[in-house]
């Protein structure tokens, strides 16, 4: 990372002038090396070293930590340092360095973050830092009003930006890298504004100022050239244009080269747009594997929290492909889809494992030199796709580093293959997943995607399945748009309270009708002798139970008729279950989270009077089947012990009886926002974990004993210390491989936030990531009477042998009928979820 920031000081010992240096240096140079963690401590150590004094290592420091937040995205941290520098200065009297650098930077993380009028308030106190304005404009003034028309095309407002670009690029002597940038824009802006011939003279003038050392921008800008051609419907040129480039790009940077390969995605939608299919089809297919090649790289080289960041700006190629197989449903395309959902669910992951658990074996001195030579062009891959992750252009710089990692893969893999060691991951192709499917079983993948013609998203988000069984034929089918079930999925996140559920599809038969007309009705007619279905669904569907769909043909929920089982990714798909011999569990419940807080009028976590008998109802049961148990409660379950018995020891079986929690992104204008006068050791807990809007995992996470205290008091500044809290970003680094099933009885714990690929970002997505097999978690709140009965029921059927989905389907249908049908109405028996 090249700091963006002078780095001064004023007033300052000598001594701790060279301390303070010489540890933001080191910092500096960690992070350039890839070691982030490295670079975070010790620029925290320089902070810590300066922060007793309102001088100019103290405000570097704050400087050095923006940056690094900065870089890495962390937009919340970022803003933090930032504010706390501006705020030093500020104190200062503007001693300590122009600060019109860092409101600028400042402007850009709030225009990343979508908080425009922040961001043109933020340029606006940058221009006031600049000298008074003589003559022509400084470059640093352009800078700043090319930053301000960003804003303003943000906002909509594009007349404003596209007057705003006139106004600079009148101006002389830009320099080159600006000059491009600028026209470029503008000429992007133009295209927007419906101004073909404006936009075709911008790309064209922008085209005029490159050369040697500017080749890729001129790569960028041929192929704009030619999609303008096409935006103005002049095909022939555009034809002329994509062809001619994309025969230099093959002779000169190699078929196989990323830039030879995206331009051949852009010429496929072209080509089909004119009719032109086989043309299309050919490159078609060389794009969508090179796609797929790429996310699973990503995936297998970065870690998990990372690549879900990362995919995000894969994630519109991925709907353009959906839209592009929903044109042309055939095998070939159906199937290169269900790959490239395979690889877009971190499957990837599973390689990468499966590949580090065989290096282990290899033990030989020249192979430990070679692997830890692997370990670091790994660290070095994934460093530069971290720093590259919001332009999307730097995906295509990575290629000398993944030849590096490729060649000595290639060297591992000889060796592992000559010592019959196996290094692949199951599950990691369409047909390995067809195989684990018997003849009565279905595996349905729902799929949200938006219409897209190769320009431009054309209409509204649509839902579609695509289907497969054992041995037969994809299937597509399509199923309705997001508006036409907007009236449930209005409802489906909110489900809280009885009213709540009086409301839903769950009590009113209309909007149950309508469920079963739109997503299941449609799908009937591929299920003939079929009993067993397997579903993936896309994050907006997450929330709903199928099983508790009325069927209109025959007024039974489909739980009745089916054995539905849900995953997180298909390539969790096992016929065979593992062979589990262990018979430990861990318990939790009647967790003392503490007393009210001094100046609180109630209490953040409610006592869960019921769960302490949950567990010990449960323990007995476990007893009884001959299994053998840990179980923590009242102030002994916090997190430090639960953290102590997970490492310790190998559970079959977790139940926790806590609570649980999950906060929506803040948006703007929310009182829980940071404020320049509050810095982050001031905040309570429960405000630093909303505010954690770039890490959804850090906002869902578990309650543990003396909760309370630090929930509304002033948190303590390590998330490492016992607070009460574990994040389910913390819950990722557990090692919970051999837990079959992991049980949370707690109030809508099977939720988190909605990601296009992923699914929900909560608790789920951490143990199953940590090696939990099965993850059971409710949809809504149930009281504890209810809770209690369905828990026995369900245990009793898992403690029989029965496997998690089958012992929950038994308990479902038991409850049902449980008094008379008093348990009958799917409030009851549908809130629990169990997710693989």
């Amino acid at each position: 990372m090249k700091l963006l920031f002078p780095f001064v000081f004023f007033f300052l010992p000598f001594g701790l002038w060279g301390q303070v240096e010489d540890l933001q240096q080191q910092a500096r140079q960690k992070w350039s090396l890839g070691q982030e963690k490295q670079a975070f401590f010790l620029a925290h150590k320089a902070l810590n070293a300066a922060k007793d004094q309102a001088n100019s290592a103290h405000y570097n420091s704050l400087l050095l930590l923006f940056e690094l937040h900065f870089e890495l995205g962390h937009i919340e941290q970022a803003r933090q340092y930032g504010a706390l520098a501006l705020q030093l200065n500020e104190q200062a009297g503007f001693r300590l360095g122009s600060s019109q650098l860092l409101y600028k930077q400042l402007a850009r993380l709030e225009q990343l973050d979508g908080q425009y009028e922040a961001a043109e308030l933020f340029l606006m106190q940058a221009q006031e830092q600049l000298p008074p304005l003589l003559g022509p404009p400084s470059l640093d003034r352009l800078q700043l009003l090319a930053q301000l028309a960003e804003v303003y095309q943000l906002k909509g407002q594009l007349r404003a930006a596209q007057r705003i670009y006139d106004k600079i690029l009148q101006q002389k002597n830009i320099p080159l890298t600006e000059n491009l940038q600028w026209r470029y824009a503008a000429a992007i802006l133009a295209q927007k504004n419906k101004e073909g011939q404006k936009a075709e003279r911008l790309f064209q003038e922008a085209l005029a100022l490159t050369g040697p050392t500017t080749a890729y921008q001129s790569e960028v800008l041929k192929a704009a050239l030619a999609q303008n051609a096409w935006k103005m419907g002049k095909t022939s040129l555009a034809k002329k244009r994509y062809e001619q480039l994309y025969q230099n790009r093959k002779k000169n940077l190699g078929q196989d080269h990323p830039l030879t390969l995206s331009l051949a995605g852009e010429i496929a939608y072209f080509y089909e747009s004119q009719g032109q299919l086989d043309q299309s089809e050919t490159l078609m297919q060389l794009y969508i594997q090179s796609l797929i090649q790429e996310i699973d790289e990503l995936a297998q080289y970065t870690s998990y929290q990372e690549f879900l960041r990362l995919q995000q700006s894969l994630a519109p190629e991925i709907n353009r492909f959906t839209a592009w197989v929903s044109r042309h449903p055939q095998q070939k395309w159906l199937k290169c889809l269900a790959q490239l959902q395979l690889a877009a669910q971190a499957r990837g992951q599973e390689e990468a494992t499966a590949f580090r658990q065989a290096l282990k074996a290899l033990r030989s001195p020249h192979l430990i030199d070679l692997k830890m030579d692997w370990a670091e062009a790994v660290e070095k891959l994934a460093h530069s796709y971290r720093l590259s992750k919001k332009k999307a252009a730097h995906r295509f710089q990575q290629a000398e580093q993944k030849a590096a990692v490729k060649a000595v893969e290639k060297e591992l893999k000889a060796a592992l293959r000559q010592n019959d060691i196996p290094f692949l991951a199951q599950n990691y192709t369409l047909e390995q997943l067809q195989a684990q499917l018997d003849s009565t079983e279905m595996a349905i993948n729902i799929l949200h995607y938006q219409d897209h013609n190769g320009q431009a998203w054309l209409s509204e988000a649509k839902f579609a399945a695509l289907i497969f069984s054992q041995d037969s034929l994809l299937i597509w089918q399509e199923l309705c748009t997001e508006e036409a079930i907007a009236s449930v999925l209005s409802d489906i996140f909110r489900l809280k309270t009885i009213k709540d559920i009086n409301r839903s599809y769950l009590s009113i038969p209309g909007l149950s009708q309508l469920l079963d007309k739109k997503l299941w009705q449609p799908l009937r007619p591929h299920l003939a002798d079929k009993n067993c279905l397997h579903f993936q669904l896309p994050a907006i569907l997450q929330p709903l139970s199928f099983e508790a769909i009325l069927q209109s043909h025959n007024e039974r929920y489909l739980i009745e008729d089916y054995e539905l089982h849900y995953y997180s990714s298909f390539h969790k798909l096992k016929k065979q279950p593992q062979a589990y011999v262990s018979k430990q569990a861990f318990l939790m419940g009647g967790v003392d989270f503490g007393r009210k807080p001094k100046r609180s009028p109630w209490l953040p976590w409610d006592p869960l009077p019921a769960s302490l008998e949950e567990v010990e109802d449960l323990e007995v049961a476990l007893y009884n089947a001959a299994w053998e148990t840990d179980k923590l409660t009242s102030g002994s379950a916090n997190e430090v012990h639960f953290l102590k018995l997970l490492q310790e020891k190998r559970f079959r079986l977790i139940h926790l009886a806590t609570h649980a929690y999950f906060f929506e992104r803040p948006k703007e204008g929310d009182e829980g926002g940071i404020f320049f006068e509050e810095s982050s050791r001031q905040l309570s807990l429960e405000k630093q974990l909303i505010q954690e809007e770039e890490q959804a995992l850090m906002r869902s996470g578990l309650v543990f004993a003396g909760a309370n205290l630090s929930w509304q008091g002033p948190a303590s500044s390590s998330m490492a210390e016992a607070d009460g809290i574990l994040t389910a970003l913390d819950l990722l680094s557990l090692e919970l491989e051999g837990c079959e099933l992991l049980v949370l009885s707690a109030c809508q714990t099977a939720l988190g936030q909605t990601s296009s690929q992923e699914g929900l970002l909560g608790l789920p997505t951490a143990f199953q990531q940590a090696g939990v097999d099965y993850f059971m978690g409710s949809r809504w709140s149930v009281n504890d009477q209810v809770t209690a009965l369905f828990m026995e029921l369900f245990y009793e059927a898992y403690l029989a042998g029965d496997s998690p989905p089958i012992a929950l389907r038994k308990a479902q249908l038991a409850l049902m009928k449980k008094e008379k049908g008093r348990y009958a109405h799917p409030y009851y028996w549908a809130a629990f979820q169990l997710l693989r």
